[in-house]
């Protein structure tokens, strides 16, 4: 069976009594906002074309003789991982009316790499961007 996959390469995510994983942060984000459903779906019709544009480069190779890789969606998983930095970047999730977004610390301005802690009104889902750092979108078969 051949999935997409959305998620994100783990890694510590904040420092002393408040540092979770990059993996136990996108689990609350899905939880709570649904943020990687909400790309999947909102999203759902350029996901669609990036992997039709897959598809049809490997049959074109195909037909001139080339060889054909082993994986032939290993080419759009940069593409879809830059979508959805850009989905979270331009707030996209706001179109899918989920409660609570923009979130409330976005709307206060709330922010961990600033010394009061506080500034203008911020994008949601960044705060030290290592969660948008850590985002992947790939296609897994399991053949």
């Amino acid at each position: 069976m051949t999935t997409l996959e959305v998620g994100v390469i783990d890694g510590p995510h904040g420092v002393g009594k408040e540092a979770i994983t990059v993996h136990e942060l996108a689990e609350i984000l899905e939880a709570k906002y649904a943020l990687f459903s909400q790309f999947v779906e909102l999203e759902f019709d350029a996901i669609d074309q990036a992997l039709g544009d897959s598809l049809e480069k490997q049959i074109h190779a195909m037909m001139v003789g080339q060889p054909l890789p082993d994986n032939p969606f290993a080419d759009v998983g940069d593409k879809l991982t830059a979508d959805f930095v850009r989905f979270i970047e331009t707030e996209g999730i706001v179109k899918s009316g989920v409660p609570g977004v923009p979130t409330e610390a976005a709307l206060e301005g709330r922010n961990s790499r600033l010394k009061g802690r506080k500034g203008p009104r911020r994008t949601s889902f960044i705060d030290t961007s290592v969660l948008v750092r850590s985002l992947r979108v790939w296609v897994e078969s399991n053949r």
